[in-house]
């Protein structure tokens, strides 16, 4: 007997590819799955859309914002309404391969916090990825707290997980954080469980296609009002840090200075576009304390986030 599987859909101006999100999850080979689809104050067609869904599946469910909240409440709204074994998130702009929920259902068992699957990037919606070979990799809770914030294997997304419902407890997103909710999410997520036994399961099958969009909910943009709630991400992960349950965890508070490191280097441009001096001087001060554990830590990176310290001197070199 299938396990019940919710999934949220968060949802704000999505019409151009709303349709193929939701006709990718009814068609789910799995299917005791509830779809929970929330309208953040859309003002295009998509609640339109969602209304037209709930008329063909019984599974799908509106919840129907009438502020725009963002990403991070839009989840949070749905999140205090689940009553399955499992949880997913899938924005809604992208889709998901027929065999997504089996898959990752299938790898769980007692010990497993969460699985994960790869994904492929577009840039328009196109033809399925065909999967190769299939590598599944077991991680520790310990380990994989660090991988989550290294963009490697397990992602920091949430998008490609299966949660267990059970051990979400009274976790929510962080709705103050403007960029990488999904990263402190998955971080106390994990540090909210770990014991001994706890392993996370990661396959390398390609099962959920993200839609790189100028609409993404997860998008970023650069003007004044964003870019002091995005600060609020240094804060959030410098305390995270000092978890009970990671505080003694040296490769992963590497890993967090890390990518502290890295986002110093992104926000230096970013204040400097808009002249803001003192926060140009808070982000190369952050940079400069944190280069050496990013040296330390770059292989688990990707080719792209690896050339850190080739554009920390570039900067120090033409913007400092």
């Amino acid at each position: 007997m299938e396990k019940p599987v919710s999934i949220i859909v968060p949802v704000y101006n999505g019409e151009k590819y709303l349709q193929q999100c939701l006709n990718s999850l009814i068609n789910q080979d799995y299917k005791n799955i509830k779809i929970y689809v929330v309208n953040d104050a859309s003002t295009d067609n998509s609640v339109e859309i969602i209304k037209e869904f709930t008329k063909k599946d019984s599974r799908i469910n509106l919840i129907d914002n009438s502020v725009n909240g963002g990403v991070s409440k839009a989840r949070n709204t749905a999140l205090q309404k689940l009553d399955s074994d499992y949880f997913t998130f899938v924005d809604c702009d992208d889709w998901v391969e027929p065999n997504f929920i089996s898959k990752l259902v299938s790898m769980h068992d007692k010990n497993t916090l969460f699985t994960s699957c790869g994904y492929e990037y577009q840039k328009r919606s196109t033809k399925p990825y065909k999967n190769n070979s299939e590598i599944i990799k077991l991680y520790s809770a310990n380990e994989a707290v660090g991988e989550v914030v290294t963009y490697k294997d397990i992602f920091c997304f949430s998008w490609n997980k299966l949660y267990k419902t059970s051990m979400l407890k009274s976790l929510v997103f962080p709705e103050e954080v403007g960029l990488g909710e999904d990263s402190i999410f998955n971080i106390h997520y994990i540090a909210n469980n770990i014991t001994e036994s706890a392993i996370i399961k990661s396959t390398n099958q390609k099962l959920y296609h993200y839609i790189k969009t100028k609409g993404h909910l997860s998008s970023m943009s650069c003007n004044k009002q964003k870019f002091y709630k995005q600060k609020t991400l240094f804060n959030a992960l410098e305390s995270s840090k000092t978890l009970p349950q990671l505080k003694d965890n040296k490769e992963f508070t590497e890993r967090v200075n890390s990518i502290i490191f890295l986002l110093s280097l992104q926000f230096i441009v970013f204040s400097k576009k808009m002249k803001l001096k003192e926060e140009k001087q808070y982000f190369k001060s952050l940079a400069k304390k944190y280069k050496s554990d990013y040296k330390k830590q770059k292989n688990n990176y990707d080719t792209f986030r690896r050339h850190g310290i080739f554009l920390y001197n570039m900067i120090n070199m033409f913007m400092w």
